[in-house]
């Protein structure tokens, strides 16, 4: 009997060393996980600054063609929103006459249906 339990606490011992080394390894893995998370973020981030200075002129003829093309992208822009707004106020100006026109028919044929009426 005695050698029965001292195998079983031999082996309970066993299964926990096996457990406290899976709980490392996760461990291992969470950092490695952070690790990688953050390495990729740093290396947009460096990718997007490189980016953005390769964009900049740095000539000052490039400046100004750089300004220019800005602002004929801006202006162009305006343009077509104006342009929209000139439809849309059309077309609501077309409705409210519509509508009017409508209220004006509806007036003449009340009064006809009141003079038949009287």
């Amino acid at each position: 009997m005695n050698l029965t339990i001292s195998s079983t606490s031999c082996n309970t011992s066993s299964l926990n060393a096996t457990a406290n080394q899976t709980t490392a390894s996760g461990d291992d893995n969470a950092a490695i996980y952070i690790l990688v998370v953050i390495s990729i973020y740093v290396l947009s981030l460096a990718f997007f600054f490189i980016k953005s200075l390769q964009t900049k002129p740095t000539d000052e003829n490039q400046l100004h063609s750089y300004l220019d093309e800005v602002a004929q992208r801006e202006l162009s822009a305006r343009q077509i929103m104006v342009k929209s707004m000139r439809e849309r106020l059309h077309m609501s100006e077309s409705n409210s006459n519509q509508r009017i026109e409508e209220m004006n028919s509806n007036a003449l044929i009340k009064e006809e249906e009141i003079s038949l009426i009287v």
